[in-house]
């Protein structure tokens, strides 16, 4: 806008209604050194220039869902007025794109060994019944570490209908598609990565990219609960299977 160059830095996660975002300007000239080290220089997984308008369209969606109490940061006029330029529904783009050849079950499992894939996990609220038997698990001084996470992932598995629910999909194949949207529909990753988003939506549970999710889930488990403030007396102690929440 005139000799000014207006940006904004934003974090938001929409299933979670929290979004973060630091507006600011700059001079114009200043661009092509940010866009340098935004795209080459970024610590992310995957970096790189996609449709402004869909990217409006995310931030739009995301701040009008917002909750206030997980909220950082105010929009000034400049991106107000911008917003009004975009769609409330918009197709992701990469929905679109070519899906690559059937991988395979192990093409799957590795393509979730990806950079950009290998931390996605199961969000499992504060209140869910899981949490009993995996702290009962976890504190279960006789099992080895291997065998705690087999048997953890045994547990998830088992609960593996209800834990698929309809916005862990929704999540998993927006991520797919992001990925793809990044990445390029040149890029026969891309098409991977679409095809991983499918054939989690046709299969969801019975999908080896599920699976992995799960996986996932439980190798960093230990990492995720040890930032957690819970006690361990807060939960029942005992062996596997035997008498949690009986009291």
């Amino acid at each position: 806008k005139g000799v000014d160059l207006h940006y904004v830095l934003v974090t938001a996660v929409h299933r979670y209604q929290f979004i973060h975002f630091t507006p600011g300007k700059v001079q114009r000239w200043v661009w092509s050194v940010m866009r340098d080290d935004l795209i080459n220089q970024s610590p992310a997984a995957l970096a790189g220039e996609v449709d402004p308008a869909y990217v409006l369209h995310r931030i739009r969606r995301d701040w009008e869902c917002r909750r206030e109490d997980r909220t950082s940061g105010k929009f000034n006029a400049f991106w107000k007025q911008l917003f009004t330029h975009v769609p409330t529904e918009f197709p992701h783009p990469a929905a679109s794109f070519p899906e690559s050849e059937d991988i395979g079950a192990e093409g799957r499992r590795s393509l979730m060994q990806e950079p950009a894939c290998i931390k996605w996990r199961l969000y499992l609220p504060p209140d869910d019944p899981l949490w009993e038997p995996i702290h009962a698990i976890r504190w279960d001084e006789e099992l080895e570490s291997e065998e705690r996470k087999e048997i953890l992932r045994e547990l998830l598995m088992t609960d593996s209908v209800r834990l698929c629910s309809k916005e862990e999909l929704e999540d998993m194949i927006e991520r797919f598609h992001d990925c793809a949207l990044i990445l390029g529909q040149d890029n026969p990753k891309a098409g991977e990565m679409v095809h991983a988003a499918n054939h989690l939506k046709k299969h969801r549970w019975r999908s080896e990219v599920f699976e992995q999710i799960v996986m996932h889930t439980v190798e960093h488990l230990e990492d995720d609960l040890e930032k957690d403030d819970v006690e361990k007396t807060a939960f029942p102690m005992g062996k596997i299977g035997l008498g949690w929440g009986k009291d």
